[in-house]
């Protein structure tokens, strides 16, 4: 996994740090539902933040896979072996 204060130096356009909160609690495989309870918000407003977020990682795909896989320093590619 990257390290989160190496995590912005990948990106064109920095993440907030509520997107950067949803993308790790992503990573760490919670649901939309159980991450907005957490940051006390509606699975609307964490819906939103995947989609802005995953507008600044590059791929293409299901948005919180490639949150995912971004933040964990996979790529697709490694992933399906090709």
């Amino acid at each position: 996994m990257i390290p989160v204060r190496n995590v912005r130096a990948l990106l064109a356009s920095p993440l907030s740090e509520r997107q950067l909160e949803v993308v790790r609690l992503l990573a760490e495989g919670k649901r939309h539902d159980a991450i907005a309870r957490k940051m006390r918000c509606t699975v609307a407003t964490v819906r939103w933040h995947i989609q802005e977020a995953a507008t600044r990682v590059p791929g293409d795909g299901h948005a919180s896979a490639r949150l995912i896989y971004w933040y964990r320093g996979v790529s697709r590619e490694q992933l399906v072996g090709t």
